[in-house]
């Protein structure tokens, strides 16, 4: 629940090209605010700035809500492991839009 409601922010900066990204938006994203079903997720551990929380207990509680999820998408019976023999490419697009089933 609290992956759903917390806004968490986003930032990439590439010094060689000169961009700079910003984003922000729940981990989960549902249909509407009472909704359970999930529309998107955004997760990216490597760009997300630090929470800003309104009390140490929210930011507590956000943090253990993020390790948990953390565990779980490192178990290997979540990931998708493909081999490739050389020669052979693999392309990910890590973006979808509309909803996820």
């Amino acid at each position: 629940e609290l992956l759903r409601r917390k806004e968490r922010r986003y930032r990439c900066v590439d010094m060689d090209t000169g961009w700079h990204l910003r984003a922000g938006g729940p981990i989960f994203q549902t249909c509407s605010r009472d909704s359970k079903k999930v529309t998107a997720v955004r997760h990216n551990d490597l760009d997300r700035c630090p929470d800003v929380c309104e009390t140490e207990r929210d930011y507590e509680d956000l943090e253990e809500a993020h390790t948990v999820l953390d565990e779980m998408l490192s178990r290997d019976d979540v990931r998708c492991v493909i081999g490739l023999q050389p020669g052979e490419t693999i392309v990910v697009v890590n973006h979808r839009e509309g909803v996820i089933t």
